[in-house]
């Protein structure tokens, strides 16, 4: 018995997809759903032969500007982090952060299925994606990543040779901008076209596919040559190893809408029915009126302070809180170094909340009379002088 090997297997594997496509081909005699089965076939593939955080799945694609695709063939998408906006057999919605890869799939393969293709797959590239942060994470210990959806039109059969269909794919690319071109060309059992690259002073090609790049890539000195590889049997070993290194170097990303996306459209109104307070026990009990600032706001009991050569630097406000109080400042200094003056190890129990106009610490247990004991603390510990108000 004859060993098997990675190759080989795929290889079987390529056969027994032709063997789905002729059966599909002879035996559906409607052109629409045949196309539709081919699909499934590609996608039945994939979902069998891919890591199982990601899944193959027909339908639209939108961004966080509400920009959407055409209606895609096979979008691979990270399964486990992405949300799904519409489900069903057929057509699904999920968001363009996700998704790694997107694929055409024709039945026969000629320049006008190419230029549809192309038109498809720049629908996808061109949606906004979430540039790189720190939240993203990376799905293997290398610093190699990319957020790229990387395009692919897989043709089932053509009528035309792989150099007419390159020679398509040149005159194309003049019409697109490079960021929304199809990475690769794959017909199964003929070959692929695709890109390889190589550096200047090097003979060789460097390497088997220009991958997707993000936004604001850091520019290569290489070459980037239109190629055609006549794989034959092997190209559905090609195609899949391609695809699986990119997958492999996409980035697990959070997938969290902007609320103000999700809910455009719904009312911007909310109706109190009442207020709560945690306290020291971190229990939440209802507010007091008297504790409401709100309804209060000349109750605050507050503390100037400034220089000792008289130029003010900040106002320092009391505010009660159940059985505690937190306190609020509009200063031109950080509120981290007055606090610093007056509480010992105050970053150990007090965080520090930046508002645009102000500084909050959280609630600690402080009284009023302990506060009314601060202007002659700083006056002690610093340069600093404090008249309460």
């Amino acid at each position: 018995m004859e060993k098997p090997t990675i190759s080989k297997l795929f290889s079987h594997a390529a056969r027994l997809l032709r063997a789905e496509f002729e059966y599909i081909r002879l035996s559906n005699p409607h052109s629409a759903e045949k196309g539709s089965e081919i699909e499934n076939a590609l996608k039945t593939f994939l979902n069998s032969h891919l890591p199982q955080r990601f899944r193959a799945s027909s339908g639209i694609i939108i961004d966080n500007d509400n920009n959407i695709s055409k209606q895609t063939d096979v979008i691979i998408y990270d399964a486990l982090s992405s949300p799904v906006y519409r489900y069903s057999e057929k057509t699904q919605i999920v968001p363009i952060n996700s998704v790694a890869s997107v694929i055409e799939v024709k039945t026969r393969l000629n320049k006008k299925e190419l230029k549809d293709a192309y038109a498809k797959i720049a629908s996808c590239k061109k949606l906004n994606k979430t540039p790189k942060t720190s939240m993203d994470q990376k799905a293997t210990g290398s610093d190699l990543t990319t957020v790229g959806t990387l395009g692919i039109v897989f043709g089932f059969d053509t009528d035309i040779s792989l150099e007419a269909l390159a020679d398509e794919a040149k005159s194309l690319n003049k019409t697109y901008e490079s960021r929304l071109w199809p990475n690769m060309i794959a017909v199964l059992d003929k070959g692929v076209i695709n890109y390889a690259l190589s550096f200047p002073g090097d003979k060789n090609l460097s390497g088997e596919l220009a991958p997707p790049c993000d936004e604001n890539f850091k520019i290569p000195p290489f070459y980037i040559h239109l190629v055609i590889q006549e794989d034959k049997e092997y190209t559905l070993n090609r195609f899949f190893t391609s695809l699986l290194s990119h997958l492999t170097f996409y980035p697990h990303r959070p997938n969290m809408v902007p609320f103000d996306v999700m809910m455009e459209g719904a009312p911007n109104t909310a109706m109190t029915i009442i207020s709560y307070q945690y306290n020291t026990q971190r229990q939440l009990v209802p507010t007091p009126s008297s504790l409401y600032l709100e309804n209060n706001p000349s109750q605050l009991l507050s503390m100037k302070i400034s220089a000792k050569v008289g130029k003010q630097i900040g106002l320092l406000q009391y505010m009660p809180w159940q059985d505690g109080a937190a306190l609020r400042w509009f200063g031109q200094v950080p509120l981290e170094v007055i606090l610093s003056l007056l509480i010992p190890d105050f970053d150990g129990f007090v965080m520090l909340t930046n508002k645009p106009n102000c500084q909050l610490t959280s609630v600690f247990k402080l009284t009023e009379d302990q506060f009314k004991t601060w202007p002659n603390l700083l006056s002690k510990n610093s340069d600093l002088s404090a008249i309460l108000e």
